[in-house]
C-alpha cells in the first residue's frame, strides 16, 4: 500500500512537471506579477522566485522533478523500515526465544555438568565487500557470562577457518579435541588444522573441545535437498566441559540437528 500511494504521488509530480514549459504553463495557473525588463515574480511553495519567465518555469521543472525524488526516496526508506526491518527484527527476537525456551532441555541433557558448556549459533552470510566467499557471524549464544573472560565470543570465520567453518563447508557435524594439540605448530597459520589467523588463535586458545553441528534449510520442491546455512556451537574452556562434549557426541548431535533445522527456517 506505501508503495501503491509512492509511485501514484512520484509519477503525478512527473507527469506535471513538462507542463510547466508548454505555451500554456502552470506558471499561468499560479499566477505571477509582470515586473520590468521582461522579468516575472511568483511564489513557489512560499518562496519568491523573481527572473525571466523562462527561468521560473524551470525552476519551477526542477522543483518538481526534485520533490519527485525526495517523495520516491522517502517512500523507499518507509517502506524497507515497515516491510523488512521491522519484521526482521521481530523474527530474529522470536529464534532468541525459541532458543532460551529449548535451553532447559539441552542442560537436562548434559546433566549437572552443563555449566562447563557454552553454546552459540552462527549463520553464514556473503559480506558485501568479499561476495565470493561465505562468513560465519554470531546471533545468539549462552554460556558466556562474567566472571569469565570469554575472549572468542563474537568472532567470525571465513568458512575455511574453525571447526564451525569445516562443518559449515562438509554440511555434516564436527568434533575437534584441542587437548592434545602442539600449541606452537597450531599458532602457525599454515600449519594449524583449521586456518585459524594469529588473532583468532589468541582468542581461541583457551577452548578445549567444540563440536559443531550444521544448521540445515530445505532447497527445492520436487526434488528437495538440505543445504548449511550456519552452524550451532558447543564448546568448552574446561577438561570437564570436553569430556562431556566427547562423551555425549552422539546424543547431542541427534539432539541439535532437528533444532538446527527449525532455526534454518527462522533464518533471515
Amino acid at each position: 500500500m506505501i508503495h501503491l500511494f509512492g509511485r501514484l504521488a512520484v509519477q503525478a509530480l512527473l507527469a506535471i512537471a513538462p507542463l510547466v514549459t508548454l505555451p500554456w504553463s502552470l506558471v499561468d495557473l499560479i499566477g505571477y506579477e509582470r515586473l520590468a525588463d521582461d522579468r516575472i515574480s511568483t511564489r513557489i511553495v512560499g518562496i519568491a522566485v523573481i527572473g525571466p519567465k523562462t527561468q521560473v518555469e524551470l525552476k519551477l521543472r526542477l522543483s518538481l522533478v526534485f520533490m519527485a525524488l525526495v517523495v520516491s526516496s522517502s517512500i523507499d526508506v518507509i517502506s524497507q523500515i515497515a516491510e523488512v526491518y521491522l519484521p526482521r527484527q521481530r523474527l530474529q527476537d522470536f529464534r532468541g526465544d525459541f532458543l532460551e525456551q529449548r535451553k532447559r532441555e539441552w542442560t537436562e541433557l548434559l546433566s549437572q555438568e552443563a555449566e562447563h558448556v557454552r553454546v552459540n549459533v552462527m549463520f553464514a552470510r556473503r559480506p558485501w565487500h568479499f561476495p565470493f566467499a561465505r562468513r560465519l557471524y554470531w546471533t545468539w549464544s549462552t554460556g558466556y557470562n562474567p566472571p569469565d573472560h570469554h575472549r572468542d565470543a563474537n568472532l567470525a570465520f571465513w568458512e575455511w577457518q574453525g571447526v564451525c567453518g569445516a562443518a559449515l563447508r562438509q554440511e555434516r557435524p564436527l568434533l575437534a579435541d584441542f587437548r592434545k594439540a602442539p600449541a606452537r605448530s597450531q599458532s602457525q597459520f599454515w600449519k594449524n588444522d583449521f586456518r585459524l589467523g594469529p588473532k583468532q588463535f589468541r582468542r581461541t586458545r583457551d577452548v578445549q573441545a567444540v563440536l559443531s553441528i550444521p544448521l540445515y534449510a530445505k532447497v527445492g520442491r520436487e526434488a528437495p535437498a538440505w543445504k548449511a546455512v550456519g552452524v550451532i556451537n558447543l564448546d568448552s574452556s574446561s577438561a570437564i566441559g570436553a569430556e562431556l562434549l566427547i562423551r555425549n557426541q552422539q546424543k547431542l548431535t541427534k539432539y541439535f540437528v532437528p533444532i538446527g533445522m527449525s532455526i534454518a527456517q527462522l533464518w533471515v
